[in-house]
């Protein structure tokens, strides 16, 4: 089995299809960038969202992300930025890696964030 970068790049390309402005190009960790950014809160699938501002830097030669920024806020309940790069694609994998580790006195809470598609 290997990673995929698949649902990465699928979020991408939902992030593209919405209302955002392109950025020079630069360079991150050694890779050629061409970034975007957004700040249209449909791309996470919400509407509620107060602010939100989604940056993206891919690598040029090879059409995949190098590094994602999310900054965004709620009323009344803060502000959460994530950052997240470091991407490896075809990266072999056992399947065990996933198997969840749910203590016993685990009690689900509501997230905070979700990133998910529109449909």
């Amino acid at each position: 089995m290997t990673a995929s970068s698949g649902s990465l790049c699928a979020v991408v390309e939902q992030i593209v299809k919405c209302e955002h402005v392109s950025r020079c190009r630069s360079v991150v960790d050694g890779v050629e960038v061409e970034g975007f950014q957004t700040m249209d809160p449909s791309c996470l699938g919400e509407t509620s969202t107060v602010g939100v501002e989604i940056k993206i830097g891919g690598d040029v030669e090879a059409r995949l992300p190098v590094r994602i920024e999310i900054d965004k806020g709620e009323a009344g309940k803060g502000r959460v930025h994530v950052a997240a790069y470091g991407f490896e694609g075809d990266v072999p994998v056992d399947a065990a890696e996933f198997e969840p580790v749910i203590p016993p006195d685990f009690t689900p809470a509501r997230p905070m964030m979700q990133l998910g598609l529109k449909k």
